[in-house]
């Protein structure tokens, strides 16, 4: 390993800390600590998003759901997380181990940002950072709409 791959890794990691540690102050990123109860069906949406649509070998990244409690913007359907503008967001993924998905009252799975959060996380590890939504899987009829209607034919 040349001595620019070790100082390229170090970098990386660095990013990522101070990422993690100013995500720490996010309303999103704290709740993973007390999440609200999964929807019924969320471990085979998940599956079925990340092994069938994106077809993933690794194991799937855990899924904090944030509830309506915690849903401070977006008239309920959102909250605040530390993100590139600051927004108000349906879903947050800051690792590829973890997403934060908002589950207003009344939505089904394929409603959430559940397959969204799912390819910035796939995307993460295959080493690309898509912040912006530049990925033709973000686009008109790529990965994550698929996904989603997966997700809708399944019922979920």
């Amino acid at each position: 390993m040349s001595a620019r791959d070790v100082m390229g890794a170090v970098c990386f990691w660095v990013i990522v800390l101070a990422v993690l540690l100013v995500a720490s102050c996010s309303p999103g990123f704290r709740s993973m600590f007390r999440p609200a109860p999964s929807p019924e069906g969320s471990k085979e949406a998940v599956e079925l998003v990340w092994r069938t649509v994106y077809g993933r070998k690794e194991p799937p990244p855990g899924v904090f759901w944030i509830g309506q409690e915690e849903l401070n913007c977006r008239d309920g359907k959102g909250f605040r997380a530390v993100t590139i503008g600051n927004d108000c967001v349906g879903g947050v993924t800051y690792v590829p181990w973890a997403v934060t998905v908002a589950l207003p009252d009344n939505t089904k799975i394929h409603e959430t940002a559940l397959a969204h959060e799912l390819w910035h996380a796939a995307m993460m590890l295959d080493g690309i950072a898509d912040p912006y939504h530049k990925s033709p899987g973000f686009g008109p009829g790529g990965m994550v709409e698929q996904a989603n209607r997966a997700l809708e034919v399944a019922g979920l």
